[in-house]
C-alpha cells in the first residue's frame, strides 16, 4: 500500500524484526531516562553506572575496532561518565543536593 508502514512497524512481520523493534523501543527509551538523569543530576551514581556499561558494551559490539582499541570514544565516555559519579557532578550544578534530601533517598541511599 503507497505510503503504508513496512509491517514491522505495526508488529505484523516477522518474528525477528518484532523482536529487534521492541529492543530499539525500549534501548531509546533507557538512552532518554539515562540523558535525563545525567542532565539533572539526580541518581548520578545509577546513570552512570549504567551510562559507562550501555558505552563498553557498545564498544564490543564492533570489536575489532577500525581505530586504535584501546582509545576508542566508547571508551573514553565510560571513563568520563564514571569520572562524574566519583566527583559528584550532580551536586555542583544539578538537583542532587534536592534529591539527596527526600525521604526516599534517604530511606534508600543507592538511589543517589
Amino acid at each position: 500500500m503507497l505510503g503504508s508502514s513496512p509491517p514491522s512497524v505495526h508488529g505484523c512481520g516477522d518474528p525477528a524484526s518484532r523482536v529487534a523493534s521492541r529492543w530499539h523501543a525500549g534501548h531509546a527509551g533507557g538512552n532518554v531516562r539515562l540523558v535525563i538523569a545525567l542532565l539533572l543530576g539526580i541518581g548520578m551514581r545509577i546513570a552512570a553506572a549504567s551510562g559507562a556499561l550501555l558505552t563498553v558494551l557498545m564498544w564490543t559490539a564492533v570489536l575489532p575496532p577500525a581505530t586504535n582499541p584501546f582509545m576508542d570514544d566508547h571508551l573514553v565516555y565510560a571513563a568520563v561518565l564514571v569520572l562524574l559519579a566519583l566527583l559528584g557532578a550532580g551536586t555542583t550544578w544539578g538537583l542532587g543536593r534536592r534529591w539527596a534530601a527526600t525521604p526516599l533517598v534517604r530511606r534508600n541511599t543507592w538511589l543517589t
